[in-house]
């Protein structure tokens, strides 16, 4: 299950060919303490880049009180040349996509161009891959449900940070790309960009929601009268308060406020600047990587991005042709004929859905039919939410032969590897979930490769989530060490969706709905929630409502997880 983050720019940049000019292209790695770097740069570029990255964590963490990780999960991070090879990646090649991230479960990652800004109104890759790790390390380090202007705002106003190649460095300088869109007869209300949702927003108004969202962030942090005045109303929100609401409480009358941020528009702004230098993280190692694995590293990019991931799979059937004994292209092909099954279910999948949605909207009466109406001014939320499943969806895992064949090429290579174990154990616990072979045996030998992966690499996230979704697919409850092992893959990387959704629905299961509740909002309410997150709390809301209506109020666990309701905000 895969969100998609993305940073759009505002002007449209020319197309290019980078996947077909650069199919040959040298790849180069950097290993950080907190990243995975790729490019098809220059080795001395990436080098800086990767003290760049590391040194806007080390800033962040300065500023807004975070603690070092001593053994972080790592961010993939691939660099690419400008922001239409960005595009090329994606499905539909989007050419006004920037930058985008995406948190998911086999491990997060960005994809970022490291263009440099044509004039002072223009956007630079650094500033993009800056807004695109704020997310991350909101999602790593704040847990609690902003609303969707503070999302955007702060990414926006730590973007622009500098970091000098002696370490000096400057926050919350003027994002002066937004400026287009802040110089507007027709701003986009303060009250409509308190309560509005990203895809509520139309045509200019997507653009005017970044810019202000930045400017209102930037006025609460640096302006003196405003001190405070951000964590008290984030603290009303994050605790059930609706966010007009938090607002009104907080800053009093709206219009006031109205005025106050349109002044800001003209005003001088601050910014903060150090001379004392940002140290990097630990060591930074580069290492060139050879043909095979610099054309490895492009399938994979292909793949996890989904725009061309069929023809990562062909190219793939090919290089494992020419190279029989590499365990890693077997994997990835393996990986790749499972995505590929996938896709094709979901379209089927789709396709029905949307055929029993149209017979069904043929038999509404006129109040069903007004209904509709509503859905359609922007409303998304009004989907059917009793049809959502915590389990397996067809389309979810589509296991085929091709990608078990793929696997067990790879096995035999290298018993250890960890993404062909992964995928055995889903192609052979989907495979007795279809059969409804109810053998303990059976299940206890399709288990195995989930434990064999886990053995390799005790951090993969897919092993413990594939272990913990073998015991719903055989219809039994997880047990104790499945919950475990889930919990610690979702502490260790709450900004996945799917480990989150099932915590949460577990936590349910267990009637700890609040616990549950609090969980799904953080990505329900982010600002390119799905339709689907939404109905998924809901879904849960539903779930604590009934069983509050049937054995009284379910009392949550004394353990659950608390949400830190608490803006983020500069620790000195």
């Amino acid at each position: 299950m895969k969100r998609l983050r993305l940073f759009t720019a505002c002007l449209i940049s020319a197309a290019a060919g980078l996947w077909s000019t650069t199919a040959l292209a040298a790849w180069t790695r950097a290993d950080t303490h907190n990243f995975i770097i790729y490019s098809n740069g220059d080795r001395a570029g990436l080098e800086q880049f990767a003290n760049d990255v590391e040194r806007f964590d080390a800033l962040l963490r300065l500023r807004f009180g975070v603690g070092r990780d001593e053994n972080p999960k790592r961010l993939t991070i691939y660099v690419v040349s400008s922001q239409s090879d960005v595009g090329a990646v994606l499905e539909g090649r989007p050419e006004i996509v920037a930058g985008f991230y995406i948190p998911e479960t086999e491990t997060s990652f960005a994809v970022v161009h490291r263009g440099k800004k044509d004039d002072l109104f223009d956007l630079s890759g650094q500033e993009v891959l800056f807004h695109e790790y704020a997310h991350h390390f909101m999602f790593r380090h704040f847990t609690a449900a902003y609303p969707a202007w503070f999302t955007e705002g702060f990414a926006e106003f730590v973007a622009t940070a500098t970091i000098a190649p002696d370490g000096n460095w400057t926050l919350g300088k003027p994002a002066r790309y937004r400026t287009r869109d802040l110089v507007t007869d027709s701003p986009l209300p303060v009250e409509k960009l308190l309560d509005s949702k990203i895809s509520k927003l139309r045509g200019g108004e997507i653009f005017q929601f970044y810019a202000r969202s930045w400017l209102l962030a930037h006025m609460l942090y640096t302006q003196p009268q405003y001190a405070g005045k951000l964590s008290q109303y984030t603290q009303l929100v994050t605790s059930g308060t609706p966010s007009l609401e938090a607002a009104k409480t907080t800053f009093g009358d709206l219009k006031g406020l109205e005025r106050a941020l349109q002044s800001y528009v003209s005003a001088k702004m601050q910014f903060i600047s150090s001379s004392r230098a940002i140290a990097v993280d630990g060591p930074i190692t580069v290492s060139q990587l050879d043909p095979v694995q610099s054309q490895l590293v492009e399938l994979r990019l292909k793949r996890r991005a989904g725009g061309q991931v069929v023809q990562a799979r062909d190219t793939l059937k090919t290089l494992t042709a020419q190279n029989p004994q590499n365990a890693e292209l077997w994997s990835e092909l393996a990986f790749a004929e499972l995505t590929v099954a996938a896709k094709v279910a979901a379209k089927a999948e789709h396709e029905k859905e949307e055929a029993d949605r149209k017979a069904k909207e043929k038999e509404k009466d006129k109040a069903k039919s007004a209904s509709k109406d509503k859905a359609k001014d922007g409303d998304d939320d009004e989907i059917v939410v009793t049809a959502i499943k915590d389990d397996d969806t067809v389309a979810a895992h589509a296991g085929d032969s091709a990608a078990e064949a793929a696997a067990d090429r790879a096995l035999a290579v290298d018993p250890a590897n960890v993404i062909a174990n992964d995928v055995k154990g889903e192609v052979t616990t989907w495979r007795l979930k279809q059969a409804n072979d109810n053998s303990a045996s059976h299940w206890q030998a399709a288990r195995s490769w989930y434990r064999k992966a886990s053995a390799a690499d005790p951090d993969d996230a897919l092993a413990a989530l594939g272990w913990f979704m073998s015991f719903k697919r055989q219809g039994k409850a997880p047990p104790a060490g499945a919950i475990q092992g889930l919990e610690q893959a979702f502490q260790r990387a709450p900004e996945a969706e799917d480990l989150r959704s099932k915590l949460a629905f577990d936590l349910a299961r267990r009637a700890q709905f609040d616990a549950a509740i609090e969980l799904m909002k953080v990505i329900a309410y982010s600002p390119h929630a799905r339709p689907l997150s939404r109905a998924m709390l809901k879904k849960l809301q539903n779930m604590k409502a009934d069983a509050e209506a049937t054995k009284g109020d379910a009392k949550p666990a004394a353990t659950e997880p608390k949400p830190a309701g608490d803006a983020p905000r500069p620790a000195g």
